[in-house]
């Protein structure tokens, strides 16, 4: 019922070191991701560049990007 795809998520953010970053999320995401129900698009969202990554269909080398105009 997803408990596999939670500990492994746990697991690895528990390991992350201090320069964990957006490659590391999407690895989380990939390593997570499920095989019998795909997600069609997984989103990254780096706050403090007011930037969102994204990827479509687990197409995890293809990630785009999206900077957005600093709203404060």
């Amino acid at each position: 019922m997803g408990w596999d795809r939670y500990n492994t998520a746990v697991s690895m953010l528990e390991k992350a070191s201090d320069g964990f970053d957006v490659g590391d999320c999407f690895e989380v995401l990939r390593a997570t991701a499920q095989e019998a129900c795909p997600t069609v698009v997984s989103m990254v969202l780096d706050g403090a560049a007011n930037t969102v990554y994204w990827c479509e269909n687990q197409e995890w080398g293809r990630v785009s990007k999206k900077t957005m105009a600093n709203l404060r």
